[in-house]
C-alpha cells in the first residue's frame, strides 16, 4: 500500500494541481458533465467545450429540456457522440426520477443511462467526498507501476487488482486520494514518466526495477482504415443539400452527399446519377477526418446550380441555418471553408 504518511501525494496535488474550470465549483452535475467530456478527450481540449457547455446548459434542468440538435450542436467537434445523447438522457431521467436531484449512491447513480463505474465513483469522491478512487487510465498507470503489475492494462484481472489495491490506498489515506493519483498520472507518471518529480518514487516498484517504461502492458495499437470519399456541396438559391443522419456512428449528425473516391470517380457521372444541372463547379481544398477506427481523406467540389434537383433523402437548408446544425467534424471543415 501507498505509505501516505511519508510521501504525502495529497500535499503534492495540492501544490501542483492545473487550474481547470470543472475544479472551481465541484457539483455532481459539474463533475458529470467535465468526466464525460474527458473520456477518450485530453483535458486541454474539454476546457473551451466545458465552459460553453456549461454556460448553454447550467444545469439538470436546462439540459433535460433542450432540443437533441441543440445538444449535439454544442458537443460538435468532441467525437463519440453517443456521449452526448447519454448526457441528455440522463438528465431527463434525473429530472423525472429523481426531481432534478442528483443521486448520491453508487447503486443509484449507476442506473442512469451513461454513467458507468468510473464516472459514478468520480460523482461520489469530487462532488460528495467520498473515499474511493475512481480508476481512469492515469490512475492504471500510477498503481500498475507503484505495485509492479504486468497485466495488459485494459484486462479484466488487471481493472480487479486495481480496484482492490484503490481500496486499500484509500483505507490508509487520511485525505481522498481519487483527484491526486489523476493529477499525478496526468503530470507525472505520463507514458513517459517524470519520475524525479514524483511523490511515490521512493516506493514505487516499477522505478526500482527500472520498468517504469514498459509497465503496464500496452494493448494493440489501432489499426485504422483509411477511407476517400468526395463531398458535395450541392447549392441552389444560397441553400445546401443536406441530411440528418438516423443511425450508425454519426447518429444525429448532418452530412453532405458522398460517394466513395477511387480511380473510377467521375463527377460528370455523380451529376447524371444525381440529375444535376450544374451552372458552376469549384474544387475545394482536400479534409483530413479520423474517427473510431478510421482516417478518412475527403475531397469537396462546391457545386452551384441551374435548377432546382430531387433531393432524395437530403433537404436544402439555408446557409445560415446551417450554423445551427451539428456535423460530423469531416463535414463541418468543409462546411466552415465554403461559408467564408
Amino acid at each position: 500500500m501507498i505509505p501516505t504518511d511519508k510521501f504525502n501525494v495529497h500535499q503534492w496535488f495540492q501544490n501542483n494541481k492545473r487550474s481547470l474550470p470543472w475544479r472551481e465549483e465541484k457539483t455532481a452535475y459539474s463533475v458529470w458533465v467535465s468526466e464525460i467530456m474527458l473520456q477518450q478527450t485530453r483535458a486541454a481540449v474539454v476546457v473551451p467545450y466545458f465552459l460553453r457547455w456549461m454556460e448553454a446548459f447550467p444545469s439538470i434542468e436546462t439540459l433535460a429540456k433542450a432540443p437533441l440538435d441543440r445538444v449535439i450542436k454544442f458537443w460538435e467537434g468532441l467525437g463519440y457522440y453517443q456521449r452526448a445523447r447519454n448526457l441528455h438522457e440522463g438528465a431527463k431521467e434525473i429530472a423525472t426520477k429523481h426531481l432534478g436531484i442528483f443521486p448520491k449512491t453508487l447503486e443509484e447513480l449507476r442506473q442512469i443511462r451513461g454513467i458507468g463505474p468510473y464516472t459514478a465513483n468520480a460523482i461520489l469522491a469530487f462532488a460528495y467526498g467520498e473515499k474511493c478512487i475512481p480508476i481512469d487510465g492515469n490512475v492504471k498507470r500510477v498503481l500498475a507501476r507503484y505495485f509492479f503489475l504486468e497485466e495488459e492494462i485494459t484486462s479484466r484481472k488487471m481493472q480487479k487488482t486495481l480496484e482492490h489495491n484503490g481500496l486499500l490506498i484509500e483505507k490508509e489515506s487520511s485525505d481522498p486520494l481519487g483527484e491526486a493519483l489523476i493529477e499525478l498520472g496526468a503530470l507525472i507518471c505520463t507514458k513517459k514518466p517524470a519520475c524525479f518529480a514524483c511523490p511515490l518514487q521512493s516506493g514505487c516498484q516499477a522505478f526500482a526495477k527500472k520498468a517504469q517504461e514498459t509497465v503496464p502492458r500496452k494493448k494493440k495499437k489501432t489499426v485504422y482504415e483509411r477511407l476517400e470519399r468526395a463531398v458535395f456541396l450541392i447549392e441552389y438559391k444560397e441553400q445546401l443539400l443536406v441530411k440528418k443522419n438516423s443511425a450508425g456512428v454519426m447518429q444525429d449528425l448532418f452530412e453532405f452527399p458522398y460517394v466513395t473516391w477511387n480511380k473510377d470517380f467521375s463527377l460528370e457521372a455523380f451529376c447524371q446519377d444525381w440529375g444535376l444541372v450544374i451552372k458552376e463547379s469549384m474544387r475545394k481544398p482536400s479534409v483530413f477526418h479520423t474517427f473510431t477506427k478510421f482516417r478518412v481523406t475527403l475531397y469537396p467540389w462546391h457545386l452551384l446550380l441551374r435548377k432546382k434537383p430531387p433531393t432524395r433523402s437530403y433537404n436544402f437548408r439555408k446557409k445560415p441555418e446551417l450554423r445551427t446544425l451539428p456535423f460530423s467534424s469531416g463535414h463541418k471543415k468543409i462546411l466552415e471553408e465554403s461559408l467564408l
